[in-house]
């Protein structure tokens, strides 16, 4: 943009200007003061071209998670009663949660997917992505009262406040891809550490579950966890009846974790931002009402609290963009009001 400034000032200017005369004119003419269905239509259509019917998400790899999307999906759904539209939404919402992209021992979701099937991450782990995806499982949640998507939302929640979480109730950025001087290594196992920390007859049921092999489907042998197949598969499989199956999972993810815990950890960026903690603080109080937990929304009124007390001056009513050790800095931007005022509102609501 320097660049373009410095040697193509002229035609900078000059095509700002056209622009600046279109949006009047369409000013002028009305056209601007209420959209047209059609707008949705288009873009529900864009969606259906580009949705992968098997995978989920729309195009191809690397795939992000995209809440604004889902939004839209649900919303159309509401307006117009499109069935394709929400279901476009929901498979896709499944394919993230039994993937990669999900922690399945610690909760929360990494970054994005490298490939198209919502397997292998780039595992950094960021807090805006937590609270835009848990107002999106929050809508799937109260759309389809499966549990499932319930159950995402307290896992993701219990994440950010185990670890994402100031003791003083403000919301960190974000948990880094890498540690010991490489991506994803505190989230990955080869199908031996399975079997020590297991024993082989528990491993070898929760492999099959969570898709490791000898192989590996990341790096050196390596697995990145996933839901594979159903307990009711496993069941079938290991001719054990299907509650030995949830209570071996169970405990199987519950020592993992443990053992997990005790590795080094990503580094964590410790920033806290005005414009993040709103988008957290709004989750964390609307995951509390839905699904009656008052450690969720006493967690949203610390955290607003202490963006209060720590970024908001009140001679000049000013707001500041970032907190980190005691330090607050830098004059807010757009960004910081709105999703601010937003999470506020969903608290107080």
């Amino acid at each position: 943009m320097h660049e373009l400034w410095e040697t193509k000032r002229d035609e900078l200017v000059s095509s700002s200007k056209g622009l600046t005369n279109a949006i009047k004119q369409n000013e002028i003419s009305g056209e601007s003061k209420k959209p047209s269905s059609t707008i949705a239509e288009a873009a529900n259509a864009y969606f259906e071209k580009t949705f992968d019917k098997e995978y989920g998400g729309f195009g191809g790899a690397p795939k992000f998670p995209r809440p604004v999307q889902y939004n839209f999906l649900f919303n159309y759904f509401s307006l117009t009663g499109e069935e394709r539209a929400k279901e476009m939404a929901l498979h896709t919402l499944d394919r993230m949660a039994l993937g990669g992209l999900f922690d399945q021992l610690g909760g929360g979701f990494h970054r994005y997917s490298v490939d198209k099937y919502w397997l292998v991450s780039h595992f950094e782990k960021m807090l805006y992505d937590q609270a835009q995806l848990v107002h999106s499982f929050l809508d799937a949640y109260q759309i389809t009262h499966d549990e499932f998507y319930a159950n995402v939302v307290r896992a993701t929640c219990d994440f950010v406040l185990r670890e994402l979480t100031h003791p003083d109730g403000g919301f960190y950025s974000a948990l880094d891809a890498d540690s010991e001087g490489a991506e994803g290594t505190f989230y990955v196992w080869t199908l031996a550490e399975l079997a020590e920390t297991l024993g082989k007859e528990r491993a070898n049921i929760f492999a099959f579950y969570s898709g490791a092999s000898e192989r590996g489907n990341w790096e050196d042998g390596k697995n990145v966890l996933f839901i594979n197949r159903s307990p009711h598969e496993v069941a079938i499989n290991f001719e054990k009846t299907e509650e030995e199956i949830e209570i071996l999972i169970k405990e199987s993810n519950e020592i993992l974790f443990e053992v997990r815990s005790k590795r080094i950890r990503p580094h964590l960026d410790d920033k806290i931002l005005a414009s993040w903690n709103g988008l957290m603080i709004g989750a964390m109080a609307r995951a509390g009402d839905i699904l009656s937990n008052k450690n969720y929304v006493n967690a949203a009124g610390r955290a607003a609290d202490f963006i209060w007390e720590t970024l908001y001056i009140e001679t000049g009513r000013k707001l500041l963009h970032r907190w980190r050790n005691g330090e607050a800095r830098f004059d807010a931007t757009l960004d910081s009001f709105a999703f601010l005022i937003k999470g506020f509102l969903e608290y107080a609501e």
